[in-house]
């Protein structure tokens, strides 16, 4: 599923290298509502970005 949001193929991701720039949606009832997202590329310089994959239940 994150590979199709992103768009890139996980193999087209090397180390050391910079991350590709990639929109993603926000979740359900946060900040931004429905129709935000993220993109990567917007916080270049200003803030280190993470994401996480996972569960927390």
């Amino acid at each position: 599923m994150v590979t199709e949001l992103m768009g890139i193929k996980p193999s087209s991701v090397k180390p050391d290298q910079p991350a590709p720039d990639f929109t993603l949606p926000w979740l359900p009832g946060s900040e931004g509502g429905e129709t935000a997202t993220l993109t990567l590329s917007e916080h270049f310089g200003k803030r280190p970005v993470a994401l996480v994959f996972g569960s927390y239940t």
